[in-house]
């Protein structure tokens, strides 16, 4: 007010309806009209509250946006993307807190026998179950995502090798009941699953390519099972 300079704010105003309004005002302080060494304020005021709705619907769209860009649109798993980061903050607590990392790669055995025979709608339906049966084998902070088709990974940290054991052996359990699809249709469905665990510094393709070879040793050994290949 004592400078004279001109501000422009945006605030809420609560209607005599009942309901709020936003409100871009710019305000100025003048002499009062008496002549006296008090100021006045003048204020002119506008209603943006369209404007405020269309932003806060951009800022929306534009975080389900990256939302989309991160998840898998089948399962609404992680996608590869989200995989690739979590992995790369994983490695670096790794290297820097010595924090273990296990890498469990699987994917659905026969998967194609189940597409060619049931259908490819069927074979979706089958993807999303098998999804929730790995989310409801492992913990709130480990990540499942799906790397395409039938090919899916878990991310644990600081698990020890017989821990992520546990958690092979249990997504093997998982998958004992059919999967029911359709109108009653039910689908049997095993997994066959490398594990690979590292408690020393490594890289994200090393990890990957020992779980790989992995999860070829668990179908080779007859698929329905796991295979697991520590790195140290």
């Amino acid at each position: 007010m004592a400078g004279g300079e001109t501000h422009t704010d945006r605030y809420r105003l609560r209607h005599k309806a009942g309901h709020y309004v936003w409100i871009e005002a710019v305000s100025r302080g003048i002499p009062a009209d008496d002549g006296g060494e008090r100021n006045d304020v003048m204020i002119a005021a506008r209603d943006i509250s369209r404007r405020v709705a269309a932003e806060q619907a951009l800022a929306e769209s534009m975080l389900e946006l990256e939302r989309q860009s991160r998840v898998d649109a089948l399962t609404d798993l992680a996608n590869r993307r989200q995989f690739e980061e979590r992995l790369s903050l994983a490695l670096k607590r790794l290297q820097r807190c010595h924090v273990p990392v296990a890498l469990l790669y699987l994917d659905i055995d026969r998967f194609k026998g189940i597409n060619d025979g049931y259908g490819h709608a069927a074979g979706d339906a089958v993807l999303q179950g098998f999804a929730r049966r790995l989310c409801d084998s492992v913990r709130e902070t480990d990540l499942v995502a799906r790397l395409g088709g039938d090919e899916f990974v878990i991310l644990l940290e600081d698990v020890p090798p017989h821990g992520a054991e546990a958690v092979g052996r249990k997504v093997v359990a998982a998958m004992a009941d059919p999967i029911v699809v359709g109108e009653g249709q039910r689908i049997s469905v095993s997994t066959s699953i490398g594990i690979t665990c590292t408690q020393q510094p490594t890289d994200a393709a090393t990890l990957m390519a020992r779980a790989d070879a992995a999860l070829y040793m668990a179908k080779e050994a007859g698929r329905n099972r796991y295979h697991l290949g520590v790195m140290d």
